[in-house]
């Protein structure tokens, strides 16, 4: 089960996450580890211990978007250029920043690209681990439970559907000096279904491979830290608590841009204008089809190669031309030769 508390809030002011956090976590009764040394230490400390509790924490702060990682960027962009040459995205302008919404891209593309976001969000995780276990045997506590604080604070790239994703992904059989996790955002808002206001998420997540911290820990952890925040902003915050939230509640949890960007819907871009006796791919399936005959707006298709859960499948069926955004001709002649062979069997 996925505990999802969001706060009904317009952020009057931006946060300093690390430094605001170390002052709550004294104010607690925690202990701020960096304060227990009078010069660097000769291995990677974890920034926080709950002697009571027997926990030991991390804080790490998503701080730089992925897309405006250079590295990142050029790593993106050799993809996205190599998906436009097989056909699979449109062009995308070059005269206005843009947020591309990766639901909108081929399956094959969407695996693609977040495996780029993995490696780097890994290593982040992978440090955490480090410094936990470290700072545990620096410690003498053997026995404290690790917990990783994941703050959000400004990774428009990780929306929370992908977040989601690749913490479990990351985190399913590896990292073991990890055993609980909060995901949350202190200035970073969010639109969420249902809420009319932007909203800030608070996240618990437990592992199936590691003892969890308790539930009581982390519930006083959020409550104790609701209230610091309402004091420092000088505002009440509303609370909603959402249980076991569905996929397609997820998906529509988006960052709010903090810059005037516009979000594009890849195969939205697409003006095509179906034409009968003609090829086309699915940019949402990365399926091609063929076009037989249009009539009365209706467009009649053969499904021409697809391999759902390993079975190929082969269709004919209608569809209103209205779905045609969702399409792009296919010009490649050799790529028509090779459909066009499979068409010729399937018709037979």
């Amino acid at each position: 089960m996925i505990q999802k508390d969001t706060f009904k809030i317009i952020l009057p002011k931006k946060i300093p996450i690390e430094a605001t956090f170390n002052d709550f976590v004294k104010k607690i009764g925690g202990i701020v580890i960096s304060k227990l040394f009078t010069k660097t230490p000769n291995f990677f400390n974890a920034d926080y211990f709950f002697e009571k509790d027997e926990i030991v924490a991390e804080l790490k702060c998503l701080e730089k978007d992925y897309f405006n990682d250079i590295k990142l960027k050029d790593k993106i962009k050799k993809l996205y250029d190599q998906w436009y040459s097989e056909g699979l995205v449109p062009l995308l302008p070059s005269n206005k920043p843009t947020l591309i919404n990766s639901h909108s891209l081929p399956i094959r593309c969407q695996l693609e690209l977040i495996n780029i976001f993995k490696r780097k969000l890994e290593e982040s995780i992978k440090k955490a681990n480090r410094q936990i276990r470290e700072t545990k045997k620096y410690l003498g506590a053997s026995n404290a439970k690790g917990l990783l604080l994941l703050a959000n604070d400004g990774n428009l790239s990780l929306e929370l559907e992908k977040i989601l994703y690749l913490l479990s992904v990351i985190l399913k059989h590896n990292y073991k000096s990890i055993n609980s996790l909060v995901y949350f955002t202190v200035n970073m808002t969010a639109s969420v279904p249902d809420i009319k206001e932007e909203s800030l998420f608070w996240i618990p997540l437990e592992r199936e491979t590691q003892p969890a911290i308790s539930s009581e820990f982390i519930e006083r952890l959020f409550k104790q830290w609701k209230n610091y925040h309402q004091s420092i902003l000088d505002m009440n915050i509303n609370t909603y608590v959402i249980s076991d939230p569905s996929v397609d509640f997820i998906e529509k949890c988006l960052f709010s841009p903090l810059i005037k960007t516009e979000r594009t819907n890849v195969a939205s871009r697409f003006k095509t204008k179906l034409k009968p006796n003609t090829f086309y791919r699915n940019l949402q399936l990365g399926f091609s089809y063929f076009c037989e005959k249009i009539e009365n707006n209706i467009a009649t298709f053969y499904l021409i190669k697809s391999y759902q859960c390993g079975v190929l499948t082969q269709a004919l069926f209608t569809q209103s031309i209205e779905y045609s955004y969702q399409y792009i001709e296919i010009t490649d002649n050799k790529e028509i030769d090779r459909l066009s062979k499979l068409l010729s069997k399937l018709t037979k």
